[in-house]
Order: C-alpha cells, then structure tokens, then sequence
C-alpha cells in the first residue's frame, strides 16, 4: 500500500481490514527497530574496547599489526661508512691467550736490518679459534685383596663418579640432555653431532639408556610443577600436545578425553 484510500468510500468491514494490516506492519517495524537498536547499543559499546591483538587474544602472531616506523631524517652529505670500514668491528679482548708479535727483520728492499727503534705497531687484530676436543677416558683398574687370616675378600672403593656401570660420565650424559630436549636434536643426529664434533661415539641405544636413568632425578621437580599448575588460576598454554610412549598427551602430561580436554 503505497497510498492511503478515502476512507469515507470504505465500508466498515473495509476500514477493519485496513486497521488489522495497518497494525500488524506496525508490529513488525516496531519488532525491526528493537533489534537495530539493541544492534547500534553493541556496536557503540565495542568502540570502546581496546582493539584484539595477539597479546589480548587468541589471534595468531601473523594477524597482529606491526607499528609504524618512525620517519627517517633526512641525511645530509654523503652515506657514512660501516663499522668495518671505519675501522671498527669487533671488540679485542682484554686477556687474550697468546699473543703473536710478528716484526720484520730487515727491508724488504735494502735488507737492511731494522732494529726495535725501527719499528712501529701497525695494526692489531684477534683470531679466535676453538681447541680440538676429544673425550678423556679414565681406565679404572679395582682390585680385591683376600685375607690370609679369615679368608674374605675386601674390594678396593673407587673414587665418586667412577664407579662400575655406564662408561659415560654425569657432564656428557648433561650435555646429550641439553642438546635433545632443549633444542630438540633427534636421537640420530645427536649420536652424529657426538662423534663429529668431540670424537665421542655413542649410540642412540646408550643414550635412550642414559636418559632413561636421568629421568628419576627430574620426578620431584616435575611433580612440583605439575601441581603449581593443577592448582594455578589461570594457565598460559598454547595447546599444543605431544607424543609420548605412542600417546597423545596435553601441556599438563595428562591423555586428554574425547573431548579433547585432560582428565
């Protein structure tokens, strides 16, 4: 209905019918404008969040927006050098471990014999280098003495970490560690990295073993965190899960349920 009809043409059951369309349209633009309002209040109401970013929320790091940089003044005269080529770079040490002296003895065009009055420092430089490592192995030899009176036999003590067993001491088997559960060397490359770098050959057998012995020392401080956690008001995690022993298993080391959450 675009226009209103003379109503004086109408007859009453006209006018009622008109009045029940009429109502029933205000109806529903009175329905219509209670859900834009209430619309408009949520939008008006989020302009004043702070916006989402990946320190607020659950936004990846790729979706936060980088700020501006500030604007570079304008140089004047020509681009500076580098720190190398201005004579710079890196810092000599203080204690260096061996110092080289390299003097010329005479002219390389006279020969002529310089002496020490003759000769000024040109330059000084440090050339570091890393020595040869290679595994130091102690061979233990223990012996028994059998007593000429009673018969028994007493073993000799051997000195602490020495003692029969493993052939590889606490700082290598601290160092495996280190590499394989810090920066996630694989048991294969670790065993290369072994070899190739200190000379020492291992292989992944031995160092499941050692880690398998290392383990109960972490248990008391693994409960200790597990039950900060258990107990904590809010837990920072990414979600991310792990296989361990063939199971998938959560942040609190725990198999999660079906529903994806730990028990």
């Amino acid at each position: 209905m675009t226009e209103l009809p003379h109503l004086s043409q109408l007859t009453h059951e006209e006018k009622d019918a008109l009045i029940r369309a009429l109502w029933a349209q205000v109806q529903a633009l009175t329905a219509q404008v209670q859900t834009l309002a209430a619309r408009v209040a949520e939008l008006e109401a989020r302009l004043g969040e702070p916006l989402k970013t990946p320190d607020n929320s659950s936004l990846p790091p790729s979706k936060g927006q980088k700020p501006n940089r500030p604007e570079k003044t304008k140089r004047h005269g020509p681009r500076p050098g580098s720190v190398g080529r201005m004579g710079g770079g890196r810092a000599l040490t203080e204690n260096p471990d061996e110092i080289v002296a390299a003097r010329p003895v005479r002219c390389a065009h006279f020969q002529a014999a310089f002496g020490e009055a003759d000769q000024v420092l040109h330059g000084r430089y440090d050339k570091i280098d890393l020595p040869p490592v290679a595994p130091v192995v102690t061979r233990v030899e223990q012996y028994a003495g059998r007593c000429r009176c009673c018969g028994a036999t007493t073993l000799a003590p051997v000195p602490e970490g020495l003692e029969p067993g493993t052939p590889f001491s606490v700082g290598i088997v601290a160092l495996a560690m280190y590499l394989r559960f810090v920066h996630a060397i694989s048991y294969q490359r670790l065993s290369r990295l072994l070899l190739e770098l200190f000379g020492l050959s291992i292989s992944e057998g031995a160092l499941d073993a050692a880690f398998r012995r290392g383990k109960p020392l972490f248990d008391a401080d693994v409960a200790s965190i597990l039950a900060r956690l258990r107990c904590a008001r809010v837990i920072c995690s990414d979600e991310t899960s792990v296989r361990i022993d063939g199971r998938t298993c959560c942040w609190c080391g725990r198999p999660p349920t079906a529903s994806g959450v730990p028990e």
